[in-house]
């Protein structure tokens, strides 16, 4: 399977496993990910898993590179295909501050899209 399959296949799990809130926010935000997911999920109930992944693909312009035999490559990073059209869902804020006594901004915010495990 392509790297999509992967990539949405985790997704729709979170979404069929997760909380009612979080389902919720899938029909309440107007966020373009949580649109286009919304809709590719809704895909896979209603026309199986390979119309909602050609929704996915079309609708976020990856059918772009062709082979010499018409086929499509595909073969790229779950970054590439998946995650990086779903980062507004995962963004948030991180406070820190410095303990430096020279420091001039000891109290920071700033946005971030990356989630870490370690």
């Amino acid at each position: 399977t392509c790297t999509a399959d992967t990539g949405l296949f985790i997704l729709l799990h979170a979404y069929k496993a997760g909380s009612d809130e979080f389902r919720n926010l899938f029909t309440t935000d107007v966020v373009d990910a949580y649109r286009l997911l919304r809709h590719t999920f809704q895909l896979v109930d209603a026309e199986g898993w390979i119309t909602a992944r050609l929704f996915w693909l079309t609708e976020n312009d990856l059918l772009t590179s062709h082979r010499s035999n018409g086929s499509y490559d595909l073969m790229d990073t779950l970054e590439a295909v998946v995650f990086q059209y779903v980062k507004p869902i995962q963004s948030f804020s991180v406070k820190s501050k410095c303990s430096c006594i020279a420091c001039t901004n000891p109290s920071r915010e700033f946005t971030s899209v990356d989630i870490s495990l370690t």
